[in-house]
């Protein structure tokens, strides 16, 4: 199962809901569970329109041998990016059950502004 973006649905299903239809991303067949809104994405950039999303776990079992995984985060205009990025640093830390009193055994760039 998957989520498309805008601009893989115009492509390959024009003129229908692409729901149920079925296509292969990189030789794997996937059904289309949804699509994306469009999205101009950061400094209109293409942002999701050419993005295909699977689950995590769909992902781990058929694509083994990739280990590395990034994550993308956006906050609201009222929080600054240190109070955004350390909340997903929590979060992350509590998923993973990362003692307090360890280092992250993840990678969390500061914000640059």
């Amino acid at each position: 199962m998957v989520d498309i973006g805008r601009s893989i649905v115009d492509s390959l299903f024009p003129s229908v809901d692409p729901s149920a239809n079925r296509f292969r991303l990189d030789g794997r067949l996937y059904e289309v569970i949804g699509a994306f809104e469009p999205d101009r994405g950061l400094f209109s950039n293409f942002g999701v329109d050419q993005f295909a999303c699977i689950h995590v776990s769909n992902f781990r079992k058929t694509l083994p041998e990739i280990k590395e995984r990034f994550i993308a985060v956006a906050g609201k205009d009222r929080f600054s990016l240190t109070t955004v990025r350390d909340q997903v640093e929590q979060s992350l830390r509590r998923k993973r059950h990362v003692p307090y009193n360890v280092e992250n055994d993840f990678e969390s760039p500061r914000p640059t502004s």
